[in-house]
This record gives C-alpha cells, sequence and structure tokens, in this order.
C-alpha cells in the first residue's frame, strides 16, 4: 500500500465535510437572494449535493481499491474535485 493512501483519503474525506457546510451556506444566502439568483444558486447546491454523493461513493471505492486501481481512482477523485471547485466558485459569484 501507497503510504500516501490514508493521508488524501482523510484530507479528501475533510475537505468533503466542509463542503457540506459550504452548500448549506449557499443555500441560507440563496433563500434571501432575489429571484432569479435564488433560484440559479439553489440549482447549483442541488448539484453540488449530488456531487458530493458522487464523491463520497468515490471516495469509498478508492477506500477498498487494491494499488492497481487506486492512483486511476485518485486521478478521477482530483477531476470530480475540480468540477465542484467550479461550481463552487460560479455560484458563489452570482451570490456576491
Amino acid at each position: 500500500m501507497n503510504p500516501d493512501n490514508p493521508t488524501y483519503e482523510q484530507m479528501m474525506e475533510s475537505r468533503l465535510k466542509a463542503w457540506r457546510a459550504d452548500i448549506e451556506k449557499i443555500k441560507e444566502r440563496a433563500e434571501k437572494a432575489p429571484e432569479d439568483v435564488k433560484k440559479f444558486c439553489l440549482d447549483r447546491a442541488g448539484t453540488l449535493e449530488a456531487m458530493e454523493r458522487n464523491a463520497f461513493a468515490q471516495l469509498r471505492e478508492l477506500r477498498n481499491s487494491g494499488d492497481d486501481e487506486w492512483e486511476a481512482l485518485r486521478t478521477s477523485i482530483d477531476s470530480h474535485w475540480d468540477e465542484m471547485r467550479k461550481v463552487f466558485a460560479e455560484t458563489y459569484e452570482k451570490l456576491q
């Protein structure tokens, strides 16, 4: 087993848990926004929740993988993470 595996897995789990709180903040702020912004942000919050569930599923798969699969799964998770960051950034920008 690669010694970086548990460290990476813990880091990603911590990030995902922190983003759970950020998604809730988006929802709260969206409720106070003008209707068009509210709809956009609540839709994006739903997208982020689905992405979060997918990321946790990928993380479970990563934990159960062998060394042969681990690096490919990590690459997939990193890509998914980048997509989540983009959606967060777009949503926060709309809330400004």
